[in-house]
C-alpha cells in the first residue's frame, strides 16, 4: 500500500494481507507524528481497541508498538470491545485520540483500522508519513490498560436511559449482535426495560456463521424469522463494531435506515423548527417527505461518519443519521451507537404509545436497492467524472440523458428494455458524492464509488417494487458500459 488513505470510515482490506503488521507500524508512526503536530501537550494519550476478528490483536499490539516507540502513552483495552465503548473512552478522558481496529460491517475475510480525534470524529484523508525516527529510551511512551473505561459506558447507558424516561415494560426483544462485541452492551441497554430477551447470532465466532456482519434486509432475515416464530416485539441487529443497527417490527418488517431516520428526524423537528437534521446525499426522499410535512430543514452532507459529524458540528444540528443503520444525537454523543439508538428509539415508543409498525403506516412506502459493482476506486472516479460532466440543465428526462451517454460514449445499451422508466422527468441533478438524479415520482437513481472498498455502488429507490429493479439495473448497466469504454480507450 503506497499512501495511508482513510476514506468514510478508516483503513480497510484484506486482513494479514492488506491490514497487516507492516501497514499497523506504519499508522502507528504516521498518527503519533500528526498527534505531535496536532496538540500542545507535554504528554500524549491515545485509546486503542479491537474487535474479535482474526488479526485484530495483532495489529493491536503492533500499532501499540510503534506509538509506544514514537514517544505516545497507549490506553489499551485488554478485551474486544466495540467501537462506541473507544470513542466514548476518546471523548470522556480527553485523550488526543483513539484508535480502533475493526472490519466493522465488512466480510469476515477483511479487516480495518480507524482513527478518532480527541472530539471522537473520524479521521479521514490521507495520513502523511514523515522520515522521523523513533524516540530515545528515556521518551518512550507507556502502555497502561482501560479497566473504568468499560465500567464508565456501561454507566454512561444506564444513564442514559434514565435522561430518557425508559421504563419496564413486558416486551419481548430479539437481539442480533452477529457474533461481536456489542453483546453485551446492547444486552444492558435492553435490560434497563426488559429482561425478556431472546438472542441469535450471539456467540463470538469471527467466521460469521450465522450472517454477514453488515445488517440488511437480507442479511438479517433469519433474525425476523426467529422474531415471528418467537412472537417478540422488537428486533434489534447491529453490524460487529457495533456502531449500525437495523430495527424489526412486531409484524417482521424490517425498518431501514432512511425510515427510521425520518420517524426519529421528526422528534427533533419539533422540537428544534429552526435546526436542520443532517443526512448523507444518497437518503431516501422518504426524508424529504416527512420534512414537507412539518416544515423541516435537512441539510445534506457527503456520505460517510466523518461528513456526517463535520456537518452536524457546523450546523450545530441535534440529529443526523445515515441509511446504513448509524443514528447520531448530538446531545448524548457526537457517535454512532446501537445501545444508544435503541433506547432513543425505545423512549419515543414508550412515550407515545404507538408501536414501530404504527410509525411506519405513517409513510408512503418506497422501494430501495443498493448494489455494487467490483472497480478500482480511481476507475470508479472515472465513471462518476464522466456521468457528472455529460449531464447538462438541457437534459430533460432519463432517456435524454442516457441518449447523450450512448453517443458519446458507443455505449450498448438496449434503451427499450428501460422504457417503463426512463420517461420519467429529471427534478434535479445533485453532484456532492457522485451522482444522484432526483426523477419526478419520488424516485432516485446515484451512481458513487465507494469510500471504503473497490466498489461502484448503485443506489436506486422507486415507488414500485417491481420497477425498482428495472431502475437498478439500468445503473448497472450504464456503469459496466462506461468501465469498459474507459478500459478499452487508455
Amino acid at each position: 500500500m503506497d499512501k495511508l488513505i482513510f476514506k468514510t470510515s478508516g483503513l480497510r482490506g484484506r486482513a494479514n494481507l492488506i491490514i497487516n503488521p507492516d501497514i499497523a507500524l506504519r499508522i502507528g508512526k504516521a498518527f503519533a507524528y500528526w498527534i505531535k503536530n496536532k496538540y500542545n501537550a507535554k504528554d500524549f494519550y491515545v485509546y486503542l481497541g479491537y474487535d474479535n476478528r482474526r488479526n485484530s490483536e495483532i495489529i493491536a499490539d503492533t500499532i501499540s508498538a510503534s506509538l509506544i516507540s514514537s514517544g505516545i502513552n497507549v490506553i489499551r483495552f485488554n478485551e474486544i470491545v466495540p467501537t462506541p465503548l473507544v470513542i466514548h473512552a476518546t471523548v470522556n478522558n480527553e485523550s488526543h485520540g483513539g484508535i480502533m481496529i475493526t472490519g466493522s460491517h465488512l466480510p469476515a475475510t477483511d479487516n480495518g483500522i480507524i482513527l478518532f480525534d480527541h472530539t471522537g470524529n473520524y479521521y479521514k484523508g490521507e495520513l502523511e508519513e514523515h522520515d522521523v525516527a523513533y524516540v530515545d529510551w528515556q521518551y518512550l511512551g507507556k502502555i497502561s490498560y482501560a479497566t473504568s473505561e468499560i465500567s464508565e459506558y456501561k454507566i454512561f447507558i444506564i444513564n442514559q436511559a434514565k435522561k430518557l424516561n425508559i421504563v419496564e415494560n413486558s416486551w419481548k426483544v430479539l437481539i442480533d449482535t452477529v457474533h461481536g462485541p456489542m453483546r453485551e452492551y446492547l444486552k444492558l441497554a435492553v435490560s434497563q426495560f426488559t429482561e425478556n430477551i431472546v438472542y441469535i447470532n450471539e456467540e463470538y465466532d469471527d467466521t460469521f456463521p450465522g450472517r454477514n456482519s453488515e445488517p440488511t434486509p437480507v442479511s438479517i432475515t433469519p433474525a425476523k424469522i426467529k422474531l415471528i416464530e418467537q412472537e417478540c416485539d422488537i428486533g434489534i441487529a447491529t453490524d460487529m463494531d457495533g456502531d449500525r443497527v437495523l430495527f424489526i417490527t412486531k409484524s417482521g418488517e424490517i425498518i431501514s435506515g432512511d425510515y427510521l431516520g425520518a420517524i426519529l428526524a421528526n422528534i427533533f423537528w419539533k422540537r428544534y423548527p429552526e435546526i436542520p437534521i443532517v443526512a448523507p446525499i444518497n437518503t431516501s426522499n422518504v426524508i424529504e417527505i416527512a420534512a414537507k410535512k412539518v416544515d423541516g430543514k435537512i441539510h445534506y452532507c457527503n456520505v460517510g461518519p466523518p461528513s456526517i459529524i463535520l456537518a452536524i458540528r457546523e450546523q450545530a444540528a441535534k440529529f443526523g443519521f445515515e441509511e446504513t443503520g448509524k443514528y447520531i444525537f448530538s446531545d448524548i454523543g457526537i457517535w454512532p451507537d446501537s445501545a444508544i439508538s435503541t433506547l432513543f428509539l425505545v423512549s419515543l415508543l414508550q412515550s407515545s404509545g404507538k408501536s414501530l409498525d404504527d410509525f411506519l403506516h405513517d409513510y408512503i412506502k418506497l422501494y430501495s436497492l443498493k448494489e455494487k459493482i467490483a472497480a478500482p476506486q480511481e476507475l470508479g472516479a472515472k465513471v462518476v467524472d464522466i456521468l457528472v460532466e455529460e449531464w447538462n440543465k438541457d437534459i430533460v428526462t432519463l432517456k435524454q440523458f442516457i441518449e447523450k451517454l450512448k453517443e458519446k460514449y458507443n455505449l450498448r445499451i438496449n434503451i427499450t428494455s428501460f422504457d417503463e422508466i426512463t420517461d420519467l422527468r429529471i427534478n434535479s441533478i445533485n453532484s456532492m458524492d457522485g451522482l444522484r438524479i432526483n426523477l419526478s415520482n419520488n424516485s432516485y437513481l446515484m451512481i458513487r464509488p465507494s469510500g471504503t472498498e473497490n466498489y461502484i455502488r448503485v443506489f436506486c429507490e422507486y415507488p414500485d417494487n417491481e420497477k425498482v429493479e428495472i431502475l437498478s439495473n439500468l445503473g448497472i448497466s450504464i456503469v459496466n458500459k462506461l468501465m469498459n469504454y474507459i478500459i478499452n480507450n487508455n
